[in-house]
């Protein structure tokens, strides 16, 4: 753990040593609360508490060119220092507000067209360069689990031999944002695209490629997939497919087979006359949300991307959730 060094020590090291315990993600708590120790440091601040105007000096010597989420999030970890401080009893001030991004990314839904071309093209492609081929290897696989699953690309990209059960159909993650272990059924089609994966990719001559705990998707040349190499094959796709890219930061995205794996089960359930209030729970746990309010915009999604659907339950989905947070950048997130 970062040693900190300014006035603050104690309180920052307690936090830390508190959120740990709660099994909770403490990356994003150590850098920040290192920004804000170095701050302290640099400043000469002796005195042991936070005040507003530390606060938003602070912010904005480090928040120039952050985008509206990042702000959010450093601004979420200081008030979890103050109210920490707090308790212990330390007069401080408390921030009660955060940032909120104006310029929200709306979430694409593929349309069936478009993933079959997606499909279709990874299927179709003939990859001749053997430096491409390399990074190429396991992309058909990885866009269709995701797809299929609804996974995060970071929880596909950390799979290992082990996590794969092709004799039970599912897939075990260990590696998650909310770090909870979750499994996951696949379905027979799935299972057929891994077995021919896992066939293809163990006549390779690269050592320990069977191991339990050696990863699942790796290049041609035994290297492991790491997100970036996903996030770049996925353009190439899109290119291939001509569905057209608006972007960075418009998209489409690699998450958003992630979105539209939510949609498509909500309208699937839909479609089989399910209520999709009760639909809801499952979806949640199936896509590892910590709560079923980062499941209900799935809901508003449905309702845009197929809205003769909603028509078909009465139209009553505007009402229960009139106010669904349309920032689709914080939960849902790899």
């Amino acid at each position: 753990m970062h040693k900190f060094k300014s006035v603050l020590a104690p309180q920052m090291e307690q936090l830390i040593a508190y959120k740990a315990a709660m099994n909770m993600t403490i990356k994003k708590y150590e850098t920040v609360l290192q920004s804000i120790d170095r701050y302290y440091v640099d400043h000469q601040i002796t005195e042991p508490t936070v005040t507003k105007e530390i606060i938003f000096d602070w912010l904005e010597s480090t928040t120039l060119n952050n985008k509206p989420i990042t702000k959010s999030l450093k601004m979420g970890v200081v008030r979890s220092l103050c109210l920490h401080m707090a308790k212990s009893g330390i007069q401080t001030y408390i921030p009660n507000f955060t940032y909120t991004d104006q310029s929200t990314y709306i979430p694409y839904v593929f349309t069936d067209a478009e993933m079959q071309s997606i499909f279709e093209t990874c299927a179709n492609w003939r990859v001749t360069r053997a430096r491409m081929h390399n990074a190429f290897f396991a992309i058909p696989a990885i866009i269709r689990l995701l797809y299929s699953t609804g996974m995060r690309v970071s929880e596909a990209t950390q799979l290992t031999n082990e996590d794969i059960n092709l004799k039970t159909g599912t897939i075990t993650l260990n590696h998650t944002k909310n770090r909870k272990q979750r499994m996951i059924p696949i379905c027979d089609s799935l299972q057929t695209i891994l077995s021919q994966y896992i066939e293809a990719r163990n006549k390779l001559p690269i050592q320990e490629i069977r191991l339990p705990q050696s990863p699942f998707f790796i290049t041609a040349d035994g290297k492991p997939y790491d997100k970036k190499l996903v996030y770049n094959w996925f353009r190439v796709v899109l290119e291939k497919a001509n569905i057209a890219h608006k972007g960075r930061d418009f998209g489409p995205r690699i998450h958003d087979l992630r979105h539209t794996f939510a949609v498509h089960s909500l309208r699937k359930n839909i479609e089989a006359g399910k209520d999709i209030y009760c639909a809801l729970p499952t979806l949640c746990v199936f896509m590892g949300h910590a709560n079923i309010y980062s499941t209900e915009k799935y809901v508003r999604l449905t309702q845009d991307a197929y809205p003769q659907l909603i028509q078909q339950i009465g139209g009553t989905i505007k009402d229960i959730f009139p106010h669904l947070n349309d920032s689709y950048i914080n939960e849902d997130e790899e």
